[in-house]
């Protein structure tokens, strides 16, 4: 990802991009039908190429960067130049509780669910065989969330939903793109729409703590979806996203309360609009200050020196990948998983990208875009 250029006051995060879109079949849908004329995963190169990296010397830098957490090796490989990703970096398999504020959030949340009833049963929550098919794709992406089944669904038609919660199997590289975009993933074998690839770990700690983080890099993935999704379904907003809120899951008061006022203060002050052009000025450091600090609305994950395989994935304005909002058992609307799935057919060795959701202007950084698209938009911020 290339660096930014500017201040680091308004911390760029990742964010889930369909976060107040109602559910668009089309591209998963499409890709789908396409799937029964033609079948990548047996692209006849594949295993050669793979072959042939795992058995050239010099090319490896890492065995697995997982170092045997994963059920399979994640290799590291460098043809180009020799950056190499830091030792110092952790690898975790799934995100962790880094801070106090972000552990009561995520139990405010928990609780929340618990006071709701609702059950993590997928079937019975989205109907019919659940939101994936019989090869365990994703069938359409979601704003309102997923839910797979838990420990409690003993049914063996449940365990078909089962997916995310199952963890990383397919066999991904972190791979130099040889370009200023430095490391990014592909995956070994072929991929059908709708794959599940792997999901976004970091350390979580509260929206305040991240944007007193310094760098340049930004690592960062709010957690921040279903919040924003009910603020813009409220009466005065906007623009109402049609969500039908009873699918999503319950958000304690409180956090809404905190995230509303949050966005409502920046908006009605101008601030929003100042940040498109790049220059807040005195206005938007009074406002941030004048909102009340010490409550907290949501989790970030920052996989800066914490983090999974999916940190390495690149920004691309015309991905072949999406994020998706997922709710395994012990998640709430505070605390989910945010799955990658691929929406297209993907070659073996391709690489693996997704849109990080930035808002064009939104901070006094500026970072160029340079995933080399035909519709690259040439700014993340």
């Amino acid at each position: 990802m290339a660096a930014a250029k500017g201040g680091d006051a308004a911390r760029p995060r990742r964010k889930f991009k369909r976060r107040v879109q109602a559910p668009d079949r089309e591209c998963i849908q499409e890709a789908h039908a396409q799937k029964r004329a033609r079948e990548v995963s047996a692209h006849p190169s594949a295993g050669l190429q793979n072959k042939s990296l795992l058995e050239t010397t010099g090319l490896i830098q890492r065995q697995d960067i997982s170092q045997g957490q994963e059920t399979v090796r994640i290799p590291v490989y460098n043809t180009f130049n020799n950056e190499t990703i830091s030792a110092n970096f952790v690898h975790l398999r799934d995100s962790i509780m880094k801070s106090d504020g972000a552990r009561q959030l995520a139990e405010a949340g928990q609780a929340a669910m618990v006071d709701s009833g609702i059950s993590f049963c997928g079937r019975a929550h989205h109907g019919g065989d659940g939101p994936y098919n019989s090869e365990r794709q994703l069938l359409s992406t979601m704003c309102e969330g997923i839910f797979e089944c838990g420990a409690e669904c003993v049914s063996r038609h449940c365990a078909s939903t089962r997916v995310v919660s199952q963890g990383l199997t397919l066999p991904l590289q972190v791979f130099h793109t040889g370009g200023d975009r430095g490391f990014g993933v592909r995956c070994a074998q072929g991929l059908a729409p709708g794959s599940f690839v792997v999901s976004y770990a970091g350390e979580g700690i509260t929206d305040s703590e991240a944007e007193k983080l310094t760098g340049a890099d930004s690592y960062l993935y709010d957690l921040s979806h279903f919040l924003e999704v009910r603020r813009s379904s409220s009466s005065d907003a906007e623009d109402p996203s049609d969500v039908d809120l009873s699918r999503t899951p319950p958000i304690p008061a409180t956090s809404l309360e905190v995230y509303t006022r949050h966005h409502s203060f920046f908006v009605e002050n101008g601030v929003r609009k100042q940040a498109e052009v790049g220059s807040p000025g005195k206005e938007a450091t009074d406002a941030h200050e004048s909102v009340d600090s010490s409550r907290e609305s949501h989790i970030v994950l920052d996989a800066r020196r914490a983090g999974n395989v999916a940190r390495f994935v690149n920004h691309c304005c015309e991905p072949n990948c999406e994020m998706q909002c997922v709710l395994v058992e012990g998640d709430s609307g505070l605390w989910y998983h945010v799955a990658l799935f691929a929406v297209k057919h993907i070659a073996p060795m391709e690489e693996l990208t997704y849109n990080y959701g930035y808002l064009v202007g939104s901070s006094t950084a500026e970072l160029h875009c340079n995933c080399g698209a035909k519709r690259c938009k040439g700014r993340l911020l």
